[in-house]
């Protein structure tokens, strides 16, 4: 198995200890960077033979950070093969007739990691060619294809961005990488924010102030140019310092 291999090269490169030191340009990087040698641990191997070519405090515990994206290639690799794709698709139980479904019209996510509403848009549109026309029963999200193991609940944020993309928790069907898009407008003395769709129990509350921008009369833009202070958050959705156009 490419894994078992993987770490069977890891393990017994760690036993040698013939390997050299980081290259002197290595060394060189990390001190222009601040990064004391006592914060790193590296390993490099060979291909050809699978022996260390240099190594750096190799058996130092330290935060995997971003090299785990190695490990999840590898089982990705091994699991699901290289030429795997995640989709997304548009499902019915019961007949189409007559442009009705008297069944249920089934959203069923397989992994796709880039599932936009563009792309839902799509298969609705793609759905209304074949003749679909009104579904009878329910619309159902279908999240089954697999379910990850929730570590990360109860416990404090990975860093101090949790709303950021790369921190979204993997899930069978991410429709936007379960981020919103909040759309905030400025229409005379007035501000408003709306959500496509609106999510259920939440409520904006804008701190905002209208300011004269002369660079946007300039431009055409507006009379007025909004000005968001500090961060505002809802659904992971984050604004700072965000300027745009109003209406005049």
């Amino acid at each position: 198995m490419i894994l078992r291999k993987f770490f069977g090269v890891g393990l017994s490169a760690f036993a040698l200890s013939a390997a050299a030191q980081l290259p002197p340009v290595a060394e060189e990087m990390l001190r222009t960077n601040n990064i004391p040698l006592t914060s790193v641990g590296v390993v490099a191997f060979r291909l050809s033979d699978g022996k260390p070519i240099f190594s750096h405090q190799p058996q130092k515990v330290l935060q995997p950070a971003s090299t785990m994206k190695v490990v999840t290639a590898i089982v990705g690799l091994e699991r699901l093969g290289p030429t795997y794709r995640g989709r997304v698709e548009l499902r019915h139980t019961g007949e189409l007739r007559n442009g009705v479904i008297e069944g249920d019209l089934i959203l069923k996510g397989m992994g796709s990691p880039d599932f936009k509403w563009e792309d839902f848009q799509k298969l609705l549109r793609e759905a209304r060619v074949k003749g679909l026309r009104e579904v009878r029963g329910n619309f159902i999200v279908d999240r089954s294809f697999f379910s990850p193991t929730r570590f990360d609940v109860g416990l404090p944020p990975f860093d101090e961005a949790p709303e950021f993309q790369y921190n979204v928790i993997p899930d069978a069907l991410l429709m936007n990488t379960n981020l919103s898009q909040i759309e905030i407008v400025s229409a005379g003395n007035e501000i408003t924010a709306r959500m496509v769709p609106w999510p259920d129990r939440v409520k904006f509350n804008l701190s905002f102030r209208l300011v004269d921008r002369p660079f946007l009369r300039q431009h055409g833009v507006g009379r007025h140019g909004l000005h968001a202070h500090g961060t505002q958050r809802c659904h992971h959705a984050v604004f700072r310092d965000a300027a745009v156009g109003g209406v005049a």
